[in-house]
């Protein structure tokens, strides 16, 4: 089990691993359900990575309301102890961007694993040689027609 197994699944026995071949939940028919949206690695990483953003902003709030009473205290103990959370803070934060990097830099879940192996090549084709029409004659006459207008205040 990698590490992407552990944040996906979260020990969980009934969803599918990383890979896609892991076990899931039988119906009554023993027949295995599709996957739900729920279930889908996709969704999984997108429901990962909003929870890493959201403890993410926490520490961001908890650093700045500590960087504020660091800058208004006084009392020298209270200021070790202050710089103390903010090193425990920084931490928290730096190890949250790294595991946010590692969900981010996953790309293997937004390739299409079901593409066949065989894939035809293209061919460059030149393109087409096309010529000038003047078209001014059916849309003077389409003017005057339709709308009974003098198709010349339309003119350039």
């Amino acid at each position: 089990m990698d590490m992407m197994d552990v944040y996906l699944n979260e020990g969980r026995s009934d969803t599918f691993d990383v890979t896609g071949t892991g076990p899931a939940e039988l119906s009554q028919d023993g027949v295995s359900p599709p996957p739900t949206r729920n279930d889908t690695l996709r969704s999984k990483l997108q429901l990962r990575r909003g929870e890493l953003n959201v403890q993410i902003n926490k520490e961001l709030m908890m650093r700045a309301g500590a960087e504020n009473l660091y800058k208004v205290t006084s009392d020298k103990k209270l200021k070790e102890t202050i710089a103390l959370e903010l090193s425990f803070v920084n931490s928290n934060l730096q190890l949250l961007k790294e595991e946010l990097a590692e969900l981010n830099s996953n790309v293997e879940p937004y390739q299409n694993s079901t593409a066949s192996p065989f894939t035809s090549p293209m061919i460059p084709l030149g393109l087409k040689e096309t010529k000038d029409i003047d078209v001014t004659m059916p849309i003077s006459d389409f003017i005057l027609e339709h709308y009974s207008e003098n198709p010349d205040d339309y003119s350039k």
